[in-house]
């Protein structure tokens, strides 16, 4: 299903958007675009258990099926860039606490973690950057390179999708990419891999981790 409106905007109200948030929770995906001069933070504190951003080219039925793989509690599909250029990471924990009623010290560590897997998504899944310097000026090049990645269509709308549920445990939290996919196992303290320093930091502060089947996602719990 493609949009049947000119433009992200009109879409958007079509599916009914929330302007203003409510009392209530809504089941019933929230669209959203970043054009309309909203932050992240406003748009994640509304009341909807899933959100999604919207472009003019997006496929909302594939979009859809994404997010609601299974069947999360809390779920969110969102492009590389708008990941990159916001603290997405803060803006999701502090979410996901509100909504699960993590307590501070708990959603520090959510925060710390999902901010390594969201990179880790970006750079290495999304944009395929290798993280390899040694200098300030192999670190300038770097940052060159996700910036010029940036600028291209293709992988500047690429998605993250970060989705959770209350396990009765803990919370459970997935962040997955559209990269190649790679390996928990071949990362270690003395050889890391691209994702290796990122997941190895990870694994010391959430209470299970580990990867799905497809290769691209990062399951993490953490217990109540």
């Amino acid at each position: 299903m493609l949009f049947p409106s000119p433009t992200p905007r009109e879409f958007i109200r079509t599916v009914g958007a929330s302007i203003h948030p409510t009392t209530h929770r809504v089941r019933t995906p929230h669209f959203f675009s970043l054009e309309r001069g909203e932050t992240l933070k406003l748009i994640l504190s509304r009341p909807y258990d899933s959100f999604i951003e919207v472009s003019q080219s997006d496929d909302v039925g594939t979009l859809l099926d994404e997010v609601f793989q299974d069947s999360p509690e809390i779920a969110t599909s969102i492009t590389t860039l708008t990941c990159y250029k916001n603290n997405t990471a803060l803006c999701i924990a502090d979410m996901l606490s509100e909504r699960f009623g993590l307590l501070e010290e708990k959603t520090i560590d959510v925060s710390t973690c999902l901010q390594e897997a969201i990179m880790n998504a970006i750079l290495h899944g999304n944009l395929g950057v290798k993280s390899k310097f040694d200098s300030m000026a192999s670190f300038e090049l770097y940052q060159k390179e996700i910036e010029k990645c940036l600028e291209n269509d293709e992988h500047r709308t690429k998605r993250i999708y970060i989705s959770a549920w209350d396990n009765h445990k803990g919370l459970k939290i997935a962040v997955r990419d559209e990269g190649k996919g790679f390996s928990l196992q071949k990362s270690s303290a003395n050889q890391p891999t691209l994702h290796g320093r990122g997941l190895m930091f990870i694994k010391t502060m959430a209470d299970d981790v580990w990867i799905g089947s497809d290769g691209r996602t990062l399951f993490m719990n953490f217990h109540y």
